[in-house]
């Protein structure tokens, strides 16, 4: 299990001035495999909760939990950034097994080229990123992060430039991915549709400091197509979600 103990991030604000709460008392737990989906406004400490399960950040209050075993999938916010100007498609993608100790992902030849074709994304190898639209950049970074078969999936506005085609494939490979390697997925968008769609648990954030308002379970069987937008089941859970922010 994976799990946030009342946990506190500050951030230092301009010199001379007293440090400010990126998040406050946050409590949030998952299992393996669980796909959670991290929902708020802009500065609530969303990306803050992703990084602290990545350990890039230290809390200042409280614990992060996480199994003894486990490896990192990242796609971040800033996409454009993570990519290897210098490196080909085929290169930025493979770049985690040459840093991983495990060596049988260093062995398997066409590897990159395998996990584009499990998530269903078209993008030539050769080219570099500056020669890629940012959807295709952005498929470059989700691919990149599952190429290791991580159990820890981190997803920051992940599908952010893809279009309405490569949205649908995109969500649909995640929870492929999630469900074939048991892996923990935390997902961090701004769509509340896309959030709901996606998750087990859609945990709604709101303020600064950013804090827990809700958390919902969504019951929705798998796997799940982006026409279930229309029924009932989905827009009650949009509405309760949606109405936890009226008169905050």
């Amino acid at each position: 299990m994976f799990r946030l103990n009342d946990v506190t991030k500050l951030f230092p604000q301009a010199p001379g001035n007293n440090q400010h709460y990126g998040i406050k008392n946050i409590t949030l737990s998952a299992e393996q495999p669980q796909i959670v989906s991290i929902f708020g406004p802009n500065g609530c400490g969303k990306s803050t909760i992703l990084n602290l399960i990545a350990g890039t950040v230290l809390p200042d209050q409280g614990s992060v939990d996480i199994p003894d075993v486990h490896r990192v999938g990242y796609v971040w916010q800033n996409y454009n950034e993570a990519l290897f100007p210098w490196l080909n498609v085929d290169r930025n993608i493979e770049l985690p097994c040459l840093l991983d100790v495990d060596e049988s992902c260093k062995s398997q030849p066409n590897l990159s080229k395998d996990v584009l074709q499990y998530l269903s994304f078209d993008v030539p190898l050769q080219k570099y990123p500056y020669e890629l639209s940012g959807g295709q950049r952005q498929m470059v970074s989700i691919a990149r992060a599952i190429i290791i078969k991580p159990n820890v999936l981190l997803l920051d506005e992940p599908f952010s430039a893809l279009d309405y085609k490569y949205r649908k494939i995109a969500l649909s490979g995640i929870e492929k991915y999630c469900l074939e390697f048991s892996a923990t997925v935390f997902q961090v968008s701004h769509d509340i549709d896309e959030a709901i769609l996606l998750g087990d648990i859609l945990v709604l954030m709101n303020g600064v400091p950013g804090s827990i308002v809700k958390i919902l379970r969504i019951e929705i069987p798998r796997p799940r197509y982006t026409s279930l937008s229309t029924t009932n089941e989905f827009l009650e859970i949009r509405k309760e979600a949606l109405m936890t922010y009226e008169g905050i």
